[in-house]
């Protein structure tokens, strides 16, 4: 059997690492704008609920986005504040669940937008 040698492998292995981290950081950073829309939504809404005394609640609201693995990125939408599950509770309240069902489309919108890029925008049918 005739024998080869490749070259160059060890060098195509770290472009290959430095694209997954690539990707990996456009993914999370795409979700993350996306769960942003869904805290300024929910703190417009704090407010327009008439649930701001101090706006402690309203101006604590954040996302994060977390890549779990290739085929799931987690987006966290929320805040530290101790009451804040009792405004969520009232009867007029439901601000965090009413934002994420506005916005939601938002988050997918940012990832595809940034998949799209990093594909070279891709065919559009």
């Amino acid at each position: 059997m005739p024998a080869f040698k490749m070259e160059g492998m060890e060098e195509f292995q770290k472009k290959l690492k430095l694209l997954e981290v690539a990707t990996r950081q456009a993914m999370e950073s795409a979700a993350e704008r996306g769960g942003q829309s869904i805290a300024e939504r929910a703190a417009n809404l704090v407010t327009e609920l008439g649930h701001v005394i101090t706006g402690n609640l309203r101006d604590s609201l954040h996302a994060e986005a977390k890549w779990i693995n290739p085929n799931i990125i987690e987006v966290n939408v929320g805040t530290n504040v101790f009451y804040a599950p009792y405004v969520e509770a009232l009867p007029d309240g439901g601000y965090l669940y009413k934002a994420t069902r506005e916005k939601i489309d938002k988050v997918y919108e940012y990832i595809f937008a940034e998949w799209e890029k990093l594909l070279g925008g891709g065919d559009k049918k």
